[in-house]
């Protein structure tokens, strides 16, 4: 009766937002403006989840459709209206925080067989000395974790356009500072690029990595300790709802109230770790107006 009622209330209020909105025509536009502000940063960090998984993101998009539906069916049958609110959470916010870990393992992977390709190039430019070329070959043959993301070197028709989609393919800024590198390594002295990149770039870009993963082992081991935990807690309170006399504890006010303090707990120790283990947001280049710029000076 609880799960009906929730449900007939979240359809309520989707019909009012639905119609207070349509009501207002003249507010539509700077309504709809605002949504895309607000709406925009969400997509673009479901787009970098989507890229460091390897997974199109319309392929995602379904994912996390499909997690939604059955997180409120879940929710809905379990008949305890706190239960269905922490079950729809975890279908939506909770579903980055769940697989962050492989995302970054993934990241860590392809960053690696970068460093290794970008010693390639330095190897085949000292060879065959011309940066375009190296670049096409490399490409020709790349390595498991980075074959999606050199394809466009593959089928670009010059290789400026080939490194800025590849850049905007990878939403990472580890890549796009390789990019830029190598964009801007197109105009230099091939000599000169080799012995930067394995005198400077390389050891940098390992560093980098080193410093990526010490940091995601320890939130590795903070978000692992926090899942085990958070399922023992799933495990017990889906075999207490299996009880009739803990049910009828459950939708009880108390019980609600219960369920809503062991949530708060929870997520708060969880939003307690995750803000001292936080780390900035790496710069992201604009790697377009990178290339504009360098034109520019290339012209000067």
């Amino acid at each position: 009766m609880i799960a009906l009622l929730f449900f007939e209330v979240l359809v309520i209020l989707c019909l009012i937002a639905a119609i207070t909105v349509w009501q207002q025509p003249g507010v539509r536009p700077d309504a709809g403006a605002a949504v895309s502000r607000r709406v925009a940063p969400l997509l673009d960090a479901e787009r970098d989840l989507a890229a460091s998984l390897g997974v199109p993101f319309a392929v995602w998009a379904a994912i996390r459709l499909t997690l939604f539906a059955l997180a409120l069916l879940v929710g809905l049958t379990s008949g305890v209206v706190v239960i269905a609110v922490v079950l729809l959470l975890l279908g939506t916010l909770g579903v980055p925080w769940l697989v962050e870990d492989v995302a970054s393992a993934r990241r860590s992977r392809a960053y690696r067989s970068l460093v290794a390709t970008v010693r390639d190039l330095a190897n085949g430019l000292q060879r065959m000395g011309n940066l375009d070329a190296v670049l096409r070959e490399v490409a020709q043959h790349p390595r498991p974790e980075l074959r999606e993301l050199l394809t466009p070197l593959q089928t670009a028709l010059s290789m400026e356009e080939g490194l800025l989609d590849m850049a905007e393919r990878s939403r990472s800024a580890f890549v796009e500072d390789v990019c830029v590198l190598l964009l801007a390594g197109r105009s230099r002295d091939p000599r000169e690029l080799v012995h930067q990149l394995r005198d400077q770039v390389i050891p940098e870009l390992e560093e980098d990595i080193a410093l990526l993963d010490a940091t995601r082992a320890a939130v590795a081991v903070q978000r692992r300790s926090a899942q085990m935990i958070g399922a023992v807690l799933a495990v017990l309170i889906g075999a207490f709802n299996t009880v009739p006399v803990l049910h009828d504890f459950l939708v009880s006010v108390q019980g609600e109230i219960t369920l809503v303090i062991a949530a708060l707990i929870f997520a708060g120790s969880i939003a307690i770790m995750g803000t001292l283990l936080r780390t900035p947001r790496p710069a992201r280049w604009d790697v377009r107006l990178v290339r504009a710029e360098l034109g520019r000076i290339g012209r000067g």
